[in-house]
């Protein structure tokens, strides 16, 4: 199956339209300081049916991002908003007979790349137990059991637990190819924990993903990122906690002082890898966004990597925090994503997004630490 078809072109060529007006620096801008941007930004991306991803060139229903940002639009008193999104979501998926990555401006469903990604399977799952809705889980409840056989069928090794060998997924780092990822393990974790509490037929209770994240992916220091390399990765040491599948402050506070001895978190969380040598396999458009997911800053991580540092060394976390406060002032804006120089990312073909719904984690974590 390849990587990329034609409805993925449809996307780059609206991408690529909108870097040539951009050029990686004519973004929109918001009247106001952080919060204010960051509260406008949340107000327009919900369009009175669904959440879109972005204001720029994500204008459709992401399942990552959204399932990562419900716990802080519910705490911003966005619940009807939230659930109109889900409702919107799950009936566009059952139609189309499976969850997938993204949800294009036509309201098609689509993977990118064109492989399964069981990411955007567990935050959808997330998102539908964290709303815990009567009438969602009633209505979808055939599906989301479907979706979990799919899950279990498609990315798990039966013996096991563990997620397949030698298979590349969908993930949150798109562009990558990876060998049973400790990211994947995590998600496999999410929806065994998710289809218990909906009260589903769940055939990977029997796996302890806690135990298996530990066994085959701990080094002593950190989460490697897959079954192929030691690398460290900042995904493979920010959703175990986050997601809270590992839940342990030792090994965070070690995964945590890990990240930060390799500058991971240098001009400003969070890279993925120290270097862009360090990238892996990659599908072939990586070729034409250098960095892109190495050794790039993403905003859609730091802010998970800052709650995480909260826990241990709550000062560090808010002076994290203000260097996102001051980025949002100077850009008056929300962006999707800086180069390792902290300058926002651009290629030959690119220009980053803007307007992002994970603004409304910046808002959450500026209100818990009353900034």
């Amino acid at each position: 199956m390849a990587s990329i078809n034609k409805d993925h072109l449809k996307e780059g060529r609206r991408m690529f339209q909108r870097h040539l007006a951009v050029r990686g620096k004519y973004f929109r801008r918001f009247d106001g300081d952080a919060n204010n941007i960051t509260k406008s930004i949340v107000s327009q991306l919900y369009n009175g049916l669904f959440y879109r991803t972005s204001l720029g060139h994500y204008p459709h229903f992401y399942s990552r991002d959204f399932g990562m940002m419900v716990p802080s639009l519910l705490d911003l008193g966005k619940k009807k908003e939230a659930i109109s999104t889900v409702n919107y979501a799950l009936d566009r998926y059952e139609r189309d007979g499976g969850i997938k990555t993204f949800i294009n401006v036509s309201g098609k469903p689509v993977n990118f790349p064109n492989v399964y990604s069981p990411d955007s399977v567990v935050h959808m799952f997330r998102a539908v137990g964290i709303l815990n809705n009567k009438e969602i889980n009633d209505r979808y409840r055939n599906f989301l059991q479907q979706e979990v056989y799919k899950f279990y069928d498609t990315a798990i090794f039966k013996i096991t637990g563990e997620i397949k060998r030698h298979i590349h997924f969908g993930g949150m780092r798109d562009h990558s190819k990876r060998d049973s990822s400790c990211y994947d393990t995590v998600m496999a974790g999410v929806i065994s924990r998710e289809a218990n509490a909906l009260g589903l037929d769940n055939p990977l209770d029997r796996f302890d993903y806690s135990e298996i994240l530990l066994k085959d992916y701990w080094t002593g220091a950190y989460f490697r990122d897959d079954k192929s390399s030691k690398l460290l990765s900042a995904d493979a040491n920010i959703y175990p906690f986050w997601y809270g599948v590992v839940d342990d402050m030792s090994y965070q506070r070690t995964a945590i002082e890990s990240m930060q001895a390799l500058d991971l978190d240098k001009p400003f969380p969070i890279k993925y890898v120290a270097n862009n040598s360090q990238k892996g396999k990659t599908i072939f458009v990586e070729k034409l966004s250098s960095g892109w997911q190495s050794d790039a800053i993403w905003p859609m991580s730091a802010l998970p990597f800052i709650d995480l540092v909260s826990d241990v060394d709550l000062r560090q976390a808010k002076a994290y925090l203000r260097q996102y406060r001051d980025l949002i002032e100077t850009h008056k804006n929300f962006l999707e994503v800086f180069d390792s120089k902290g300058r926002p990312y651009k290629s030959s073909v690119y220009s980053c997004d803007e307007g992002m719904i994970w603004s409304a984690l910046y808002l959450s974590l500026a209100k818990r630490f009353k900034m």
